[in-house]
């Protein structure tokens, strides 16, 4: 148990402000504004801590996390990314039901390639060294 009042101790000095108009502060920082780019990163970095500590989030904490997701459902259908607007929405409010989405997005993506690259080299690494693949870490 000490180690959770620890991690809650810790996530307690991390304490930030909860952004109520979260659209407003992510627009202000797409056009650039780093105050407004860090009031959004530091509550989610203190939210990411709270949940880790496994300590209880409150409604407006909740709140908060609901409203970054519909608001990059926003920004995804402005940029016409509409598939990652659809899986931020989904996130919210999909209560669970699986999603069909166009896999051609991802089959196509540079950035899934580099990724599945990557993890295939790691992968023949550790084949190379007789290492275990059972589970892949990232560092």
């Amino acid at each position: 148990m000490a180690g959770s009042a620890a991690k809650a101790k810790a996530c307690l000095a991390k304490s930030a402000p909860i952004p109520g108009w979260t659209l407003y502060h992510m627009g202000a920082a797409a056009l650039g504004s780093k105050s407004d780019l860090d009031l959004l990163q530091l509550a989610i970095d203190y939210l990411t801590c709270k949940a880790q500590a496994k300590m209880t989030f409150t409604a407006d904490d909740k709140d908060f996390l609901v409203h970054i997701f519909e608001d990059l459902w926003w920004g995804g259908e402005f940029k016409r990314y509409t598939e990652a607007a659809a899986l931020a929405d989904h996130y919210v409010k999909g209560k669970g039901a699986p999603l069909q989405i166009d896999a051609d997005v991802y089959s196509s993506s540079v950035i899934v390639k580099d990724t599945s690259a990557a993890i295939k080299g790691y992968i023949r690494h550790l084949i190379d060294k007789r290492s275990s693949i059972v589970v892949v870490t990232l560092a």
